[in-house]
């Protein structure tokens, strides 16, 4: 069976689509709407009989079902860790709202200590958990960071990520 995902370019879906391409999982795009996302938003996943919404949570269900890096709890928790820690202090980060949740820009003029621990991280090792592209990684590759000066951090300007290409929607 193949994965459907319901996404867009202008929201988390292509880190979706990162994972999916690396990890040479099938999967098939589908349209932002219709989706059975409870909220009506993007990206929203379908795989078989299992539904999941919300970026982190569809990067930990695919990490749990199709790759090695989530094999056992310990290393579930480092790479849930990471994903949690995205969604939950980098996103502000990256996506400015205005008052009715609409992305109007990014903070990353003012990026403070979430992206120093980043660089601080980077500069000793290539990936946050383990040795190859994971969950992790993607909830904060630098395509987040592209209209970004990153000549102040050079580890993450560097990572990995930055030297693949984004497969299209």
């Amino acid at each position: 069976m193949v994965v459907e995902l319901h996404g867009s370019m202008g929201s988390r879906s292509p880190l979706i689509n990162w994972f999916l391409e690396e990890r040479s999982i099938p999967y098939e795009m589908k349209p932002p709407r219709p989706s059975n996302h409870p909220f009506g938003q993007v990206p929203f996943l379908v795989d078989g009989d299992v539904e999941v919404f919300e970026s982190g949570a569809i990067l930990l269900y695919l990490a749990d079902k199709y790759d090695t890096a989530c094999d056992t709890p310990e290393k579930r928790a480092l790479v849930t860790k990471w994903v949690v820690w995205a969604n939950a202090s980098l996103d502000p980060i990256c996506f400015a709202e205005n008052e009715r949740g609409q992305v109007i820009g990014t903070r990353l003029d003012q990026p403070g200590r979430a992206i120093s621990v980043l660089e601080d991280m980077l500069a000793t090792k290539d990936y946050l958990v383990g040795d190859q592209l994971s969950a992790s990684y993607l909830n904060y590759v630098p395509v987040f960071f592209a209209q970004v000066d990153l000549s102040e951090t050079p580890a993450m300007h560097l990572a990995k990520p930055t030297q693949m290409l984004l497969p299209p929607l």
